[in-house]
């Protein structure tokens, strides 16, 4: 699956503005007073919309060729996450957290594990197949 989104990469990247969006708006809902700020439930949700955003970024521009590009996708990732958290500011009803920010670094950095697990993978199977 990965070798067919990094053939097409216009997919994942597609896929990653999609979420950078979906992001934007959700982030941007107003949410009354109540409840419990730091869930696990947001923590989760923190956790996997970096990780997936950051992991389509890198199948959609890195393609197993271009290594170096890799701190780039990490960091816009992460500039990502922190304006996330800026523009939460002035959100009413939302909050700037540095413990969010740190769980979207942690999608992101598990991502970038992720990746590199697959691209081994799909090495020592075509090493396999030859």
């Amino acid at each position: 699956m990965i070798t067919f989104l990094e053939k097409h990469s216009k997919i994942p990247i597609a896929i990653a503005i999609i979420i950078a969006i979906a992001m934007f708006y959700i982030s941007s809902l107003q949410f009354g007073q109540g409840g419990s700020y730091a869930s696990t439930k947001s923590n989760l949700y923190h956790l996997a919309i970096f990780f997936l955003l950051s992991l389509f970024m890198l199948i959609g521009i890195i393609k197993r060729k271009k290594f170096r590009l890799i701190p780039i996708v990490i960091a816009i990732a992460i500039m990502y996450a922190a304006l996330d958290e800026l523009h939460q500011y002035f959100v009413p009803g939302r909050y700037c957290s540095s413990t969010d920010f740190l769980v979207d670094t942690a999608g992101i950095l598990l991502s970038l594990g992720l990746y590199f697990i697959l691209i081994k993978s799909q090495n020592l199977n075509t090493a396999k197949n030859i």
